[in-house]
């Protein structure tokens, strides 16, 4: 099974129609979704997970395509200021997937992108702004998006 997380912009005029639903029933995907904006004045924004075999998801992130939704696949789910992160571990005490972690021998905190599910716990717990979610980065710079495809 294949599990690929994706960011999605719809377009206000795809905002009326069932596009997830309907990949999910069309190529047998399961969608988790992790944060969702959705708003009639602009377009909506979704964070999800896509499970599958490989081929199944393939299909429906091209389907999503077909449909006018842009699709960028995030390197990870949030983003990591290297910069502004002092190791202090708090945002390792929040993570419930265990996608923060501190690292035994070099007493840092590492992401495993893989393993985070976008939940948020841990941007709320940084007191120094060294998290942010992908969506907030991407929004927050705008017009720099993860990979497109």
């Amino acid at each position: 099974m294949t599990h690929r997380s994706a960011l999605l912009t719809f377009p206000k005029i795809a905002m009326d129609k069932p596009v997830v639903s309907r990949v999910i029933r069309t190529c047998d995907v399961e969608v988790n979704i992790m944060q969702a904006f959705i708003s009639p004045l602009e377009d909506g924004r979704m964070f999800a997970i896509f499970s599958g075999d490989e081929e199944a998801v393939d299909r429906a992130f091209a389907m999503l395509a077909e449909s006018s939704v842009q699709v960028y696949y995030p390197t990870r789910n949030l983003w990591l200021d290297e910069e502004l992160c002092v190791h202090c571990g708090a945002c390792v005490a929040q993570c419930p997937s265990e996608a923060l972690v501190m690292s035994s021998r070099t007493m840092e905190v590492e992401l495993d992108g893989g393993r985070c599910t976008a939940c948020g716990l841990c941007v709320s717990s940084c007191l120094y702004g060294a998290l942010e979610s992908i969506d907030e980065h991407l929004a927050r710079r705008s017009g720099v998006k993860g990979e497109q495809r």
